[in-house]
């Protein structure tokens, strides 16, 4: 992506519920997310941790999010997309 000036972004994990059948929790949500944060460059990284408080968004196995809560997500990544700078989501300038 760097070589080409593809722009990207990285959306990481939202908070679930503690155990559930994937056995999420909360240290090793945080773990993951700032591991990708300093990891996906040159993507701009998308902190969905910022979103919500831990469980605060309904699962229904513990990882996967209700209607509602896809919803609630799916809103804030719009939101966090359209705050970024147009440099971050725009191709302008990309080789060819």
């Amino acid at each position: 992506m760097a070589a080409t000036g593809t722009k990207c972004a990285w959306v990481g994990p939202a908070w679930g519920k503690v155990g559930g059948m994937y056995q999420k929790n909360d240290a090793r949500t945080q773990l993951m997310s700032q591991f990708l944060a300093s990891n996906v460059a040159p993507c701009t990284y998308i902190d969905s941790l910022s979103f919500s408080k831990p469980g605060q968004w309904i699962t229904t196995d513990g990882q996967h999010f209700t209607v509602a809560g896809y919803k609630s997500w799916g809103t804030a990544i719009g939101d966090a997309l359209g705050k970024l700078p147009v440099t971050s989501v725009s191709a302008a300038g990309a080789k060819q």
